[in-house]
């Protein structure tokens, strides 16, 4: 199947590991929330995956987005992604309007859905309208600095901190939106953008002095380091910030602490996962981690579904924790499985996640079918 629909680039091994474990991060909390105690996302355990599933996400974004050079590059890149991104997060937004008892047209019609999605965006699916409004700035952002024909260490610091500049600027567009009533928080993602811009940056500039960091000497012994000052700093946030959705609400300076929790305990997950990637299993398992995109918006669709139909257990003895667990495992690797199968299939992967690569094999399916049978 792997090969079946289409050629993988070149994958880097810890990168998809890190979304495979973003994935895997996001499905549990998503279905102990809705099954598992009614006090879960006040618990240590919550926080434990909610902290850095996400964060992993944008930092590994961070690192593969593509540092462009060329205008025409450019404009390729954000019409790509716009309509990769947006118009698959739209044809999953009216899937559940239309097919969701929780956004039943029967009391709402579809225009106030519609008003929904642009004022509180996370009522549906955000993650790639930020993804794109993030990946997008700082692709443009890097094409602007790239045109000082510059290039060493004293220079690459110097276009960093005009990308950072450039940054902090664009991040005012949001913070206005957030603090506007009429619009708020989760307007466009506005509070979600404030968040994973500087995680996402992070990653994009990690790589571009990562050739300056690998000349440095005793490299295993720095990279251990740094990672034990993340560890330092990622467990004691965790436990004092336990309870954390209400937190995301905080101060500035209570927000500002579960992003340095968010981003540490993603270098940590980074490091570790850099130290398995060289394994065979390992390599065989990151498959995954290329579908995390459409991971997203397959599971959160299945869950919600779902959800309606499945209760909360009352009382949560023996049997209903091992029924809620049980339900966990079903979930979470369904929605891996799930996903892949409709990528696979070139109908379902053309028109659910626009890869538009796919157009031969629906033209012409008996090419498609007969790598299918080739490949058995």
């Amino acid at each position: 199947m792997r090969e079946a629909y289409k050629k993988i680039p070149c994958r880097i091994t810890v990168i998809d590991l890190l979304k495979l474990t973003g994935m895997i991060f996001i499905c549990i909390p998503h279905c102990l929330q809705r099954w598992g105690p009614s006090d879960y996302t006040s618990t240590l355990g919550f926080s434990f995956f909610y902290s850095v599933g996400l964060s992993m996400f944008f930092f590994s974004s961070g690192i593969v987005l593509r540092r462009i050079t060329s205008l025409k590059d450019l404009l390729i890149f954000i019409v790509k992604t716009v309509g990769v991104y947006l118009t698959s997060a739209f044809i999953f937004t009216v899937l559940s309007i239309y097919t969701l008892p929780r956004f039943t047209l029967l009391e709402k019609d579809f225009g106030y859905w519609m008003n929904e999605l642009y004022l509180r965006t996370d009522t549906f699916y955000w993650y790639l309208l930020v993804a794109t409004l993030i990946n997008i700035f700082i692709a443009s952002a890097y094409y602007f600095v790239s045109l000082i024909k510059k290039n060493n260490l004293k220079w690459d610091i110097f276009k960093a901190s005009l990308i950072i500049i450039l940054t902090v600027a664009y991040s005012m567009i949001f913070l206005h939106i957030y603090n506007r009533e009429d619009l708020g928080p989760g307007c466009l993602g506005a509070s979600l953008v404030l968040y994973y811009l500087p995680i996402t940056l992070f990653g994009f500039l990690f790589n571009i002095f990562k050739p300056y960091l690998l000349k440095l000497p005793r490299q295993e012994l720095l990279k251990g380091i740094a990672t034990l000052v993340a560890l330092v700093i990622y467990i004691p946030l965790l436990i004092v910030y336990r309870d954390w959705l209400p937190h995301l609400n905080g101060s500035f300076w209570t927000i500002s602490a579960l992003w340095i929790c968010s981003l540490s305990g993603t270098i940590v997950y980074y490091y570790l996962l850099s130290k398995i990637s060289h394994f065979t299993i390992a390599k065989k398992v990151s498959y995954y981690g290329f579908f995390s995109g459409q991971f997203y918006l397959v599971h959160v669709y299945i869950i919600r579904l779902f959800a309606t139909y499945i209760p909360r257990p009352e009382t949560f003895d023996f049997p209903a924790i091992m029924f809620v667990t049980f339900l966990t495992i079903i979930f979470t690797i369904g929605s891996i499985l799930i996903t892949v199968f409709l990528r696979f299939i070139p109908y379902t992967d053309f028109l659910l996640f626009i890869s538009y690569d796919r157009y031969k094999d629906i033209i012409y399916p008996h090419r498609w079918l007969k790598r299918v049978v080739l490949q058995k």
